[in-house]
């Protein structure tokens, strides 16, 4: 697998998150000597439920395209050799596609959250993404306050593990980004259900769980040449998505690590799942990992 950041590409709608997306792609582009693409989609919408007249929407479609290229020229004036990519369509549809054929790393996109009924009805283009994406996404949320300097500066980072499956990967990737920003690393493991009880009390049987994963987490983040003193493990028990959520808000983290787990339609429909649930409502940055992206080997000892 691949243990560096060859591609990144960043998504601007030319708001000021997406432009605070495309400085820490430039940041990243610098430390890992990468390719950057900066992407724009012009997507003239018709009648969703009756359909729309091609004819009729495409001069304004041309005007849109014509003006977004324009707004992308000013911006990448100064992006150090990005490549701009102003296509027409459906957002999510060229994304994949991009991802796939320009064999893309990592993805950066702006995100404001969304709720309720709006999300059902319609969801977001950052959820559809995650769902359908096979590289990790970085999702920048707004600032909580204006930073006192340009410089991207992350100090707590937490990587949210709901089973061991993932953990190998997430942990991996999660302390990489600690160890390049000097941050301090938490790593948390959610526990579903309750430990299956045989000989001995359930208080018992908890705390030797929680003492034996994390041990288990601690070791394998120093395989990863984490320092023991910048690492945290903790183990909590409850919903993924609201405890990971909570640990993250207690601390102040600047990051979310979490893996992508591909369901039924059904049941993200019905339950959401532990992304999306971040992505609601987590105010940090979140990166999402699925567990099949090559994005770093584990045996990296950069």
């Amino acid at each position: 697998m691949r243990s560096d950041i060859q591609s990144i590409l960043c998504i601007v709608d030319f708001s000021a998150l997406s432009l605070d997306g495309l400085k820490l792609g430039i940041v990243l582009k610098r430390r890992f000597n990468s390719n950057l693409l900066v992407f724009h989609a012009v997507n003239v919408a018709g009648d969703q439920v009756c359909g729309s007249d091609y004819a009729h929407n495409k001069p304004r479609q041309l005007s849109h395209l014509a003006q977004a290229r324009k707004q992308m020229e000013r911006l990448l004036t100064s992006a150090d050799g990005a490549v701009p990519l102003v296509v027409t369509g459906e957002p999510v549809e060229e994304l994949v596609r991009l991802t796939s054929c320009r064999h893309v790393d990592l993805v950066i996109a702006p995100s404001r959250g969304i709720s309720g009924f709006k999300r059902l009805y319609t969801g977001t283009i950052v959820e559809r993404l995650v769902r359908r994406i096979n590289c990790p996404v970085l999702i920048v949320r707004p600032p909580k306050k204006i930073p006192k300097s340009p410089e991207i500066c992350l100090q707590q980072v937490v990587a949210g593990i709901t089973s061991d499956g993932q953990s190998k990967d997430i942990i991996c990737c999660a302390a990489r980004i600690s160890r390049y920003f000097d941050a301090h690393l938490h790593l948390v493991h959610i526990v579903e259900a309750p430990p299956d009880i045989e000989n001995e009390p359930y208080e018992i049987a908890q705390q030797h769980l929680q003492t034996s994963i994390s041990q288990d987490l601690l070791a394998a983040a120093l395989t990863v040449n984490m320092q023991p003193d910048r690492v945290t493990t903790a183990v909590l028990t409850g919903t993924p998505g609201e405890v990971i959520d909570a640990y993250a808000a207690g601390i102040h983290a600047e990051m979310i690590v979490v893996g992508v787990r591909r369901t039924g339609i059904l049941k993200k429909t019905l339950i959401g799942s532990t992304t999306e649930a971040l992505l609601r409502h987590s105010p940090c940055c979140i990166l999402t990992l699925p567990v099949e992206a090559d994005f770093t080997s584990s045996s990296e000892t950069s």
